[in-house]
């Protein structure tokens, strides 16, 4: 495989538009911003003022309150809060291990811990004050850290402003669904106080979803009883949720999880440009020939403090070492070895960044890990408390340390850890991967939280990127309600069954008895089977049907689907990929001719073509979304049948030839026959996603969207807000899944292909064709990458003819198509005629794409097989889009700010729509039941109803707001990919496990199996106590 480095073209472009363009956005004037430290640790305060600090250099004004006050300065303002605040550094290790160090008793703490801080935040005077007065003009933002239980959001509420969370952790599991409204899946993602990077055993998972569980219960239960108990004010306003949430994380240090688009990662933000070292410390390090290790424990802890026998052993082993050795220790150190430095404060930053230091003994805290990530250094973990077992173990993961716990540690331990490190090579190669790595980003941190925040400030919260899910509670985001509804419909079902063959027994008794039948047949039991049997025939055959770098990359690309609206997406990507520079080989069925950098096999003779379908022949086969997986399941077979049987893709594979290509391009289907190609090759793969999502998306990033609050891609809703809309979508996607399964295992026994026998080989990177004005915010993992309205390109001339009929309306155009899969003319006669005389009617003149002659075409229509859509779609005088809801529409309408008349007839349509529908910018119709009268009310009511046109207007500009263009974005994260070798740590923990295990199936059959032990057991006690009892009662009434 080549080497692949960005191009200097694109480096040099990037970073003029990442130094340029982020701060060109306008936010009108310097943003008002009051900021609040609510907890007294030195590492909070540390991420908080970094934060705070990106802020007034980009020219923000900032007041904060804070307990570690350092001077005002230009655009910053100080109020000082350290007298509220008991602020605890140099704490006595042991006594930070016995309250801290056991994860269950820390989560018991947290609700106490929390209301102290709230209580002392809440108490300030000032800030009181600043909350009484009213003025609700005074600031423009809150910028806040939360704490274990809500006491901050009020004072959003009060001074009636959005609110950004500052979490300096990689994250709090116990309150995410508070903030963003969704659960990290335990299977999957470890908890926050979790000694492990990704739960791989079944321990870890069962540890893991015991410390969520009792995490959520606890904290649930501490809120009930201060409300109910000992209620503040603070306890009884209602809550806000944070538009933005800034977290102190990163993909280097943070296993690939699932995030709602509100979170954003800016970790490392406290890192700054290395400042001079202290003469006698650098001269230390200078004088070691063998290089310097780094010993703290951070400001929290006093090393000073550790047992006698602990200290003992750390200064036998590090004696020993050829190194020199730089120990934060607080006071004079008994018996200090001769190669040892100890003082009450280094330079942590500027030490690890020098090339003498070999290793960095720490305690884990979220920026000791960054500097030693940033500086590529090897680490010796010795975590104490909360998140350090964790980050520690993610280094492990990352291979670039070894952990080892603080209590039973002892000098041959620490030699031998201290050597490994040390020696191994492969430590220090690891880091420095890491290091690459954590340095990778499309955006600085500081970039990040100027960027979002005045995002925030522009969209006036952003109450588009905030989950449905938040609106939910917790029994109906588990889905619980919905269950309850289908396990009864279940037993009621099994219940009837069980009767009827009941009342049958009789005359089948007595036809036994009479033919002298003397079999014993266990009856019950038999009827109890049949029952159930028939029941899931039943309920198979009825519910799942009738419920509603240097050198250019070499890139292999595959479009699988011959539909117009998916090459034109894959095509668009790969233009932004030979713009960039890279050279591109592509099998594709719409064939355009070659061109720089660019080659095409054609594979248009493979393909059945649909274009210009029959409207009704359409939604007969396609409309009825059950229907519609089956369907779309053996479309899957035939064209994973119809690329493979491809001779040039054929010889291609048999060539044996792994270095040609450096990546592959594709677009999944539901059956994985890319895996073979990927795997033949030895590429990494990118897929490419037309759709704004895909219901087998569990096999490409390991995890499921809650149907509670994410819809199915074949809903016919936005987000299901009502429990008949969670219901079919949970029904949605639990048949899509087992149909898909089900038909795999059907082909893997009876025509087994060669592609199918390969391992599965996921994907990098996803290209998504969406965006957060057009799909509801959902978490998403992140290798997941929206690039929706990427086939927007600059417009052309619209022809004079068309322009002339455009410009002499007075009343304005409207624009009506059902795009190219779809004939208008097919129509059934009496819809055609209602749309003729409903738009004959309008004042509007009116375009309409038409395959052929239209008889009695209205005198303010002009008919067309073929309109220049996004250009037409631009002209100022355009009123009205009338559309199918088709993706490239929908975002063409969008980006012109042009309201919409939907009429969607399958697939994700009516989906789109719907989200068009939720912006306030589109009202949807049914095809089948339109009317003269339907089509006339909902046309002027868009036209004549303004808040159409201006909520579609917002729904523009939200659109064209983005950190980076849809171009850009497929060109950093495709070099990334090769960059990156494939990206795995990208990938998320979830692709490891079985549905089983992701779904915590066995986790919950051990936790009953073993609760209905202890119930029978005691219940067995209790018996053989009652019997006591009553033998005893019995004997002395005797």
């Amino acid at each position: 495989m080549a080497a692949m480095k960005m191009s200097t073209a694109v480096s040099l472009s990037l970073l003029l538009w990442l130094s340029i363009d982020l701060h060109t956005i306008p936010v009108s004037e310097a943003a008002r911003i009051l900021a609040v430290e609510t907890i007294a640790g030195k590492s909070h305060w540390s991420f908080m003022s970094s934060v705070i600090r990106s802020l007034t250099d980009a020219g923000h004004n900032v007041t904060v309150f804070t307990p570690f006050p350092d001077g005002n300065r230009e655009n910053y303002t100080e109020v000082d809060t350290s007298r509220d605040f008991p602020i605890k550094l140099n704490l006595d290790v042991m006594q930070a291990v016995q309250m801290f160090g056991e994860p269950f008793s820390l989560i018991n703490n947290v609700g106490a811990i929390a209301r102290f801080y709230c209580d002392a935040i809440n108490g300030n005077r000032e800030l009181a004050d600043v909350l009484a007065s009213g003025a609700r003009d005074r600031y423009d933002l809150l910028l806040i850290e939360p704490l274990g239980v809500d006491c901050v959001s009020h004072m959003a509420d009060a001074l009636g402003i959005p609110m950004i969370y500052t979490i300096p952790s990689p994250m709090i599991t116990f309150i995410e669904r508070q903030f963003t409204g969704h659960l990290s899946n335990p299977s999957s993602v470890p908890h926050m106080f979790a000694n492990h990077a990704v739960p791989g055993t079944f321990v870890q998972r069962f540890t893991n979803a015991a410390m969520l569980t009792h995490s959520l219960a606890k904290t649930k239960y501490d809120q009930l009883v201060m409300r109910f108990t000992d209620a503040r004010p603070y306890d009884l306003a209602p809550t806000v949720s944070p538009s933005i949430i800034f977290q102190n994380s990163h993909y280097a240090t943070e296993s690939s999880r699932p995030l709602t688009p509100n979170v954003v990662y800016v970790g490392g933000i406290h890192l700054k440009p290395a400042k001079t070292i202290p003469k006698d410390i650098l001269d230390f390090i200078e004088d070691s020939p063998h290089g310097v290790i780094l010993f703290t424990l951070g400001s929290t802890m006093k090393v000073s403090s550790l047992p006698e026998h602990i200290e003992k052993a750390l200064k036998e082993a590090l004696a020993d070492v050829p190194q020199k050795v730089l120990w934060k220790y607080e006071g004079e150190m008994k018996d200090k070895p001769k190669n040892v430095m100890t003082k009450t404060w280094f330079p942590q930053r500027e030490i690890l960044l020098h090339p003498k230091v070999k290793l960095f003994i720490s305690h884990g805290g979220m920026s000791g890990v960054y500097e030693a990530v940033d500086a590529g250094v090897p680490v010796l973990g010795i975590p104490v408390f909360y998140d350090q077992p964790r980050n520690i173990e993610h280094l492990v993961l990352a291979g670039m340390a070894i952990s080892m716990d603080l209590l039973s540690t002892s000098k041959e331990k620490l030699s031998n850890a201290i050597s490994k490190l040390i020696n191994d090579e492969s430590y220090a190669k690891n880091a420095k991967i890491a290091s690459i790595r954590f340095k990778d980003r499309p955006m600085t941190p500081q970039q990040s939280v100027v960027y979002w925040t005045e995002y925030v400030i522009r969209h006036k919260g952003a109450p588009h990127l905030k989950s449905h899910a938040l609106n939910l509670t917790w029994y109906q985001y588990l889905l619980l309600d919905v269950m309850f509804v289908a396990l009864t419909f279940v037993f009621l079902v099994t219940f009837l069954v069980y009767k009827v063959l009941k009342y049958i027994r009789k005359p089948y008794t007595v036809y036994c008895s009479t033919f002298g039948n003397k079999r014993k047949t266990p009856m019950a039991a038999m009827q109890m089977s049949t029952a159930v049997s028939l029941t899931f025939l039943l309920w198979l055959s009825i519910d799942l049907r009738t419920i509603p770098v240097s050198e250019a990359a070499r890139i292999l690309a595959i479009e699988t689907i011959a539909g117009k609206s998916h090459w034109n997406f894959m095509s668009s990507v790969l233009r932004s990929l030979t713009d960039a520079g890279h050279t591109v080989t592509v099998f594709t069925p719409f064939p355009d001719g070659h061109r720089t950098n660019y080659t095409e096999v054609d594979m248009s003779r493979n393909f059945p073509m649909k274009l210009e379908m029959d409207a009704m022949q359409t939604i007969k086969d396609f409309g009825e979304p059950f229907a519609l997986v089956k369907l779309l399941s053996r479309l899957s077979q035939m064209y994973c049948d119809v690329i493979h049987g491809n001779q040039k893709l054929v010889e291609l594979l048999a060539s044996g030839t792994r270095d040609r290509f450096d990546l592959l391009l594709v677009e999944p289907l539901c059956f994985d026959c890319v895996s073979y190609i990927a795997d033949t090759l030895g590429l990494p793969v990118i897929y490419l996603i037309p759709s704004p999502m895909i219901f087998t998306e569990r096999l490409f990033t390991g995890h499921l969207s809650n149907p509670s609050s994410v819809s199915n891609i074949l809903a016919n809703h936005a987000v299901p807000a009502t429990f008949v809309q969670r219901f079919t979508n949970t029904a949605l996607l639990t048949y899509s899944m087992v149909r898909i399964k089900y038909d795999e295992l059907v082909t893997w026994f009876t025509d087994t292909k060669s592609y199918g026998l390969v391992p599965t080989v996921n994907p990098s990177i996803i290209f998504q064709n969406s965006h957060y004005v057009t799909e509801s915010p959902r978490p998403l993992t992140p290798n997941v990458i929206y690039v929706g309205g990427i086939h927007l390109k600059p417009a052309k001339p619209i022809p004079k003819d068309i322009l002339d009929f455009i410009e002499d309306s007075m009343h304005g155009v409207i624009f009506f198509t059902f795009g190219s899969t779809v004939k208008v003319s097919s129509l059934p006669e009496h819809i055609e005629k209602a749309f003729k005389e409903a738009l004959a009617d309008v004042p509007q003149r009116v375009l309409w794409k038409y395959e052929g002659e239209m008889k009695d075409k209205p005198k303010n229509v002009m008919t067309k097989k073929w309109f220049p859509q996004r250009e037409i779609l631009l002209h100022s005088k355009v009123k009205l889009f009338i559309s199918h809801g088709g993706m490239s529409g929908v975002y063409e309408a969008v980006d012109a700010g042009v309201p919409v008349l939907g009429f969607p007839m399958f697939y994700d349509q009516p989906r789109n729509i719907e989200h068009l529908v939720l912006a306030g910018m589109a009202i949807s119709m049914d095809l089948l039941s339109t009317s003269k009268e339907k089509l006339s009310n909902a046309i002027s009511k868009l036209i004549n109803d303004e808040s159409y046109t201006k909520n579609a207007k917002i729904a523009s500009i939200q659109f064209k707001d983005r950190p980076m263009t849809p171009q850009q974005s497929v060109v950093y994260w495709t070099e990334y990919v090769i960059r990156h070798k494939g990206a795995p740590h990208l990938k998320s923990h979830a692709l490891n496990l079985t549905w089983y295990q992701y779904l915590l199936l066995d986790v919950m059959f051990v936790a009953l199996t073993f609760v209905f032990l202890v119930t029978f057991l005691v219940y067995k006690v209790l018996k053989y106590i009652r019997k006591l009892v009553f033998k005893n009662d019995k004997a002395k009434t005797e």
